[in-house]
């Protein structure tokens, strides 16, 4: 009898490296569309009617690509879920392996409690809210006089050049993933709000770009309070 090995290993590899590249190339969009709306915001009064048509048929597209991107991202992230959620559960799933699981949970509040020390402590962040393996920060003042050679050492900076000086957001978030993200572990940004509501645990209202972006399924239900819903 012949039998292929790594099987399950390279199908869990194919879940997560797929999501991540779903993933990715949902920000790249998202950050072309915003990219292109300020040059249309900065050069509208120079522009002809049929340029402006142009740029804003781009960024439609850019929009459009980054939706469909999230969508393909998304069914991937919940069946990468399910799978560590059936191993943290062996008395259900008989491949369950609760003393690993319970490791990986374990090193994932150590990670976000570091995380939480290194915005806070060293960059005076200010934490307001968690949320399963990350954190909502209110941005301290002066965050832009933050300075820090990149080495482009780790996947997550190997767009910057060895050598390069970051300032602001992005050396604070290079500086966390150099020192201290291993393997396939990195730091991102999924957003940044102009302000935000926390209502209860994982229940969040953003304000992004002019647009409220609502998360939780509370705050998404028919059962929200009117007044809530009136006053976002």
């Amino acid at each position: 009898k012949s039998d292929i090995s790594g099987v399950m290993e390279g199908l869990l590899t194919y879940i997560v490296d797929t999501r991540d590249e779903f993933k990715f190339k949902t920000g790249d969009e998202k950050s072309l569309a915003k990219k292109l709306q300020g040059e249309l915001d900065e050069k509208r009064d120079t522009l002809t009617d049929a340029e402006i048509l142009v740029f804003e048929a781009n960024i439609m597209e850019h929009k459009k690509m980054s939706s469909d991107f999230d969508k393909k991202q998304l069914p991937l992230k919940i069946l990468a879920n399910s799978f560590f959620g059936s191993f943290g559960a062996p008395y259900l799933f008989p491949w369950g392996e609760m003393d690993s699981a319970e490791e990986i949970t374990c090193t994932g509040r150590q990670y976000l409690r570091l995380m939480v020390k290194h915005f806070t402590e060293k960059h005076g962040f200010r934490a307001l809210v968690g949320d399963t393996d990350g954190f909502n920060f209110a941005i301290p003042e002066g965050v832009e006089d933050v300075k820090y050679v990149c080495t482009a050492g780790h996947w997550k900076t190997s767009k910057y050049t060895s050598g390069e000086e970051l300032s602001g957001l992005q050396a604070v978030l290079a500086e966390f993933n150099e020192v201290y993200m291993e393997g396939r572990m990195g730091l991102d940004i999924d957003d940044i709000c102009e302000s935000t509501i926390n209502f209860r645990r994982k229940n969040y209202a953003n304000l992004i770009d002019g647009k409220v972006k609502l998360v939780g399924n509370s705050i998404k239900s028919k059962a929200m309070p009117i007044y809530i819903e009136e006053f976002i």
